[in-house]
């Protein structure tokens, strides 16, 4: 029964794994995608209604832009919530080590009487 649990865990860990590797290679080809178009369509031919977005690519391009935008507003804030979080895990790991913890086994409590 134990066996079992665990392989479980084992494939749900897997599974985990899987799909946060997927969201970011969707992530990275939408992101590589908006790029590229941007890059390509940049100096194009405007239509007779003239310049300032009235042609169909220039508001791809520009939709391209916000995508690209967004994606690295998210990117920048995901970033910076991550080093706040592992600073606070260093800080906090580094006065754990320092101070001694009373615990039950550090005192030498027998529980068994």
């Amino acid at each position: 029964m134990e066996r079992k649990s665990q392989d479980v865990l084992k494939r749900i860990k897997v599974l985990k794994r899987l799909a946060a590797l997927v969201l970011l290679a969707a992530f990275l080809v939408t992101a590589l995608t908006a790029e590229a178009f941007v890059v390509k369509h940049r100096e194009h031919a405007h239509d007779y209604r003239g310049f300032g977005g009235s042609c169909t690519a220039c508001a791809q391009v520009k939709y391209a832009e916000s995508l690209l935008r967004q994606f690295s507003t998210s990117l920048i804030s995901t970033l910076f919530v991550l080093i706040q979080l592992l600073s606070a895990a260093a800080v906090i790991s580094a006065v754990y080590c320092r101070t001694a913890v009373p615990t039950l086994v550090n005192m030498k409590i027998r529980m068994d009487c």
